[in-house]
Protein backbone atom coordinates (compact mmCIF):
# COMPACT_ATOMS: atom_id res chain seq x y z
CA UNK A 1 0.00 0.00 0.00
CA UNK A 2 1.76 3.37 -1.25
CA UNK A 3 1.31 6.52 1.34
CA UNK A 4 -1.23 9.54 0.16
CA UNK A 5 1.06 12.37 -1.78
CA UNK A 6 -0.64 14.93 0.92
CA UNK A 7 -2.84 15.24 3.34
CA UNK A 8 -5.68 18.41 3.29
CA UNK A 9 -7.96 19.73 5.43
CA UNK A 10 -11.66 20.66 4.32
CA UNK A 11 -14.44 21.94 5.83
CA UNK A 12 -17.47 19.95 6.57
CA UNK A 13 -21.42 20.75 7.64
CA UNK A 14 -20.72 22.55 10.73
CA UNK A 15 -23.12 22.69 13.93
CA UNK A 16 -25.31 26.12 14.77
CA UNK A 17 -26.53 26.38 18.18
CA UNK A 18 -28.69 29.44 18.35
CA UNK A 19 -32.20 30.81 19.39
CA UNK A 20 -35.30 30.06 17.19
CA UNK A 21 -35.49 33.86 16.22
CA UNK A 22 -32.24 33.54 14.80
CA UNK A 23 -32.04 34.31 11.09
CA UNK A 24 -28.72 32.79 9.25
CA UNK A 25 -29.74 35.57 5.98
CA UNK A 26 -28.89 38.96 8.31
CA UNK A 27 -25.71 40.03 6.98
CA UNK A 28 -24.35 41.11 10.43
CA UNK A 29 -24.47 37.83 11.86
CA UNK A 30 -20.78 36.74 9.48
CA UNK A 31 -21.53 32.92 10.18
CA UNK A 32 -22.75 32.54 6.22
CA UNK A 33 -26.35 31.21 5.64
CA UNK A 34 -25.88 28.17 8.01
CA UNK A 35 -29.15 27.22 9.66
CA UNK A 36 -29.78 26.50 13.43
CA UNK A 37 -30.00 23.06 14.28
CA UNK A 38 -29.03 23.64 18.02
CA UNK A 39 -31.04 25.26 20.61
CA UNK A 40 -28.97 27.89 22.53
CA UNK A 41 -30.68 31.43 23.98
CA UNK A 42 -27.83 34.41 23.56
CA UNK A 43 -30.73 36.64 24.29
CA UNK A 44 -30.82 39.20 27.13
CA UNK A 45 -27.77 37.38 28.53
CA UNK A 46 -26.27 39.83 31.28
CA UNK A 47 -22.72 41.15 31.89
CA UNK A 48 -20.70 38.32 34.21
CA UNK A 49 -23.53 35.62 33.71
CA UNK A 50 -23.29 32.49 31.82
CA UNK A 51 -25.65 30.59 29.36
CA UNK A 52 -26.29 26.57 28.28
CA UNK A 53 -27.88 25.05 25.49
CA UNK A 54 -29.92 21.76 25.15
CA UNK A 55 -27.58 18.73 25.17
CA UNK A 56 -27.38 16.94 21.88
CA UNK A 57 -25.97 14.04 20.21
CA UNK A 58 -22.98 14.12 17.86
CA UNK A 59 -22.58 12.81 14.45
CA UNK A 60 -21.58 8.80 15.01
CA UNK A 61 -18.82 9.66 12.11
CA UNK A 62 -17.73 13.28 13.06
CA UNK A 63 -14.69 15.33 12.06
CA UNK A 64 -11.52 14.81 15.14
CA UNK A 65 -11.78 18.73 14.98
CA UNK A 66 -14.22 21.60 15.10
CA UNK A 67 -13.56 25.69 14.82
CA UNK A 68 -15.97 27.52 17.18
CA UNK A 69 -17.15 30.99 16.52
CA UNK A 70 -19.84 33.13 17.70
CA UNK A 71 -21.86 35.79 16.33
CA UNK A 72 -23.06 37.72 19.14
CA UNK A 73 -24.97 41.65 19.31
CA UNK A 74 -24.87 43.52 22.68
CA UNK A 75 -27.00 46.10 23.83
CA UNK A 76 -24.33 48.68 23.72
CA UNK A 77 -20.45 48.27 22.58
CA UNK A 78 -18.80 46.86 25.26
CA UNK A 79 -15.12 48.02 25.93
CA UNK A 80 -12.38 46.43 24.21
CA UNK A 81 -10.39 43.45 24.78
CA UNK A 82 -12.94 41.64 27.29
CA UNK A 83 -13.94 38.16 26.90
CA UNK A 84 -16.95 36.06 25.71
CA UNK A 85 -15.42 32.45 26.72
CA UNK A 86 -17.03 28.83 25.50
CA UNK A 87 -17.24 25.26 26.92
CA UNK A 88 -17.83 22.11 25.92
CA UNK A 89 -19.99 19.60 28.50
CA UNK A 90 -19.14 16.10 27.05
CA UNK A 91 -21.34 13.51 28.05
CA UNK A 92 -21.80 9.30 27.42
CA UNK A 93 -25.80 10.07 27.76
CA UNK A 94 -28.40 11.01 25.42
CA UNK A 95 -30.58 12.20 28.41
CA UNK A 96 -30.11 15.85 29.35
CA UNK A 97 -29.71 15.54 33.11
CA UNK A 98 -27.60 12.73 33.43
CA UNK A 99 -23.09 12.24 32.54
CA UNK A 100 -23.02 15.99 32.66
CA UNK A 101 -19.94 17.44 34.87
CA UNK A 102 -20.01 20.81 36.17
CA UNK A 103 -23.50 20.68 37.16
CA UNK A 104 -24.80 21.55 33.45
CA UNK A 105 -28.24 20.50 32.82
CA UNK A 106 -28.85 19.98 29.28
CA UNK A 107 -31.53 22.12 28.74
CA UNK A 108 -31.44 25.83 27.25
CA UNK A 109 -31.00 27.99 30.58
CA UNK A 110 -29.05 30.28 32.38
CA UNK A 111 -25.96 28.01 33.61
CA UNK A 112 -25.14 28.33 37.52
CA UNK A 113 -23.43 24.89 37.88
CA UNK A 114 -22.99 23.26 41.16
CA UNK A 115 -24.56 25.14 44.40
CA UNK A 116 -24.96 28.53 41.95
CA UNK A 117 -20.93 28.17 41.60
CA UNK A 118 -20.74 28.94 38.01
CA UNK A 119 -17.30 30.10 37.78
CA UNK A 120 -15.86 27.47 39.81
CA UNK A 121 -18.55 24.80 37.77
CA UNK A 122 -17.18 25.58 34.08
CA UNK A 123 -13.63 24.58 35.70
CA UNK A 124 -14.90 20.59 35.29
CA UNK A 125 -15.95 21.98 31.64
CA UNK A 126 -13.72 21.42 28.77
CA UNK A 127 -12.31 24.57 27.27
CA UNK A 128 -12.81 25.71 24.42
CA UNK A 129 -11.46 29.17 24.72
CA UNK A 130 -12.00 32.64 24.51
CA UNK A 131 -12.65 35.47 21.84
CA UNK A 132 -11.69 39.24 22.46
CA UNK A 133 -14.24 42.28 22.22
CA UNK A 134 -13.55 45.50 20.50
CA UNK A 135 -16.06 48.53 20.39
CA UNK A 136 -18.92 47.70 18.56
CA UNK A 137 -22.34 45.84 19.22
CA UNK A 138 -22.56 43.16 17.02
CA UNK A 139 -19.51 40.88 16.32
CA UNK A 140 -18.05 37.59 14.92
CA UNK A 141 -15.48 35.61 17.59
CA UNK A 142 -13.10 33.06 16.91
CA UNK A 143 -13.00 31.22 20.19
CA UNK A 144 -11.07 28.01 19.39
CA UNK A 145 -10.97 24.59 18.51
CA UNK A 146 -12.27 21.43 20.00
CA UNK A 147 -12.38 17.74 19.72
CA UNK A 148 -15.62 16.14 20.97
CA UNK A 149 -14.65 13.23 23.21
CA UNK A 150 -17.81 11.62 23.08
CA UNK A 151 -21.21 11.52 21.25
CA UNK A 152 -23.66 13.32 23.00
CA UNK A 153 -22.84 17.05 24.70
CA UNK A 154 -24.03 20.55 25.06
CA UNK A 155 -22.31 24.18 24.95
CA UNK A 156 -22.04 27.02 27.69
CA UNK A 157 -21.16 30.43 26.95
CA UNK A 158 -19.72 33.49 29.06
CA UNK A 159 -20.50 36.98 28.27
CA UNK A 160 -17.76 38.56 29.91
CA UNK A 161 -18.42 42.37 29.05
CA UNK A 162 -19.87 44.59 31.10
CA UNK A 163 -22.96 44.88 28.77
CA UNK A 164 -25.92 42.25 28.10
CA UNK A 165 -26.69 40.70 25.14
CA UNK A 166 -29.61 41.88 22.94
CA UNK A 167 -32.88 41.10 23.29
CA UNK A 168 -33.11 39.21 19.99
CA UNK A 169 -31.07 36.95 18.83
CA UNK A 170 -31.48 37.76 15.18
CA UNK A 171 -27.84 37.96 15.31
CA UNK A 172 -26.54 35.79 17.92
CA UNK A 173 -25.40 32.29 17.06
CA UNK A 174 -22.33 29.41 17.53
CA UNK A 175 -20.88 28.02 15.11
CA UNK A 176 -18.63 24.59 15.07
CA UNK A 177 -17.53 24.22 11.28
CA UNK A 178 -15.54 20.66 11.19
CA UNK A 179 -11.86 20.63 10.15
CA UNK A 180 -11.78 16.99 8.09
CA UNK A 181 -8.07 15.60 6.82
CA UNK A 182 -8.68 13.94 3.64
CA UNK A 183 -5.61 12.04 2.16
CA UNK A 184 -4.92 13.20 -1.63
CA UNK A 185 -2.43 9.98 -3.68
Amino acid sequence: MALPDSLVLTQGTGLVFAHSDYSPTVVYNNLGTKTANHDLDLTSVAAGEYEQSIKVTLPASRAPLYGCWVAIEFVSAPAAGLLVTAWWVPSWSATAGIGNPGGATGVSSAYVGYSANAANSVKQLQLIGSGSTTVQTIQTLYLGAVSFPSGYGSLVILNGTAVATAADGVEQAVLFLPIQPVTID
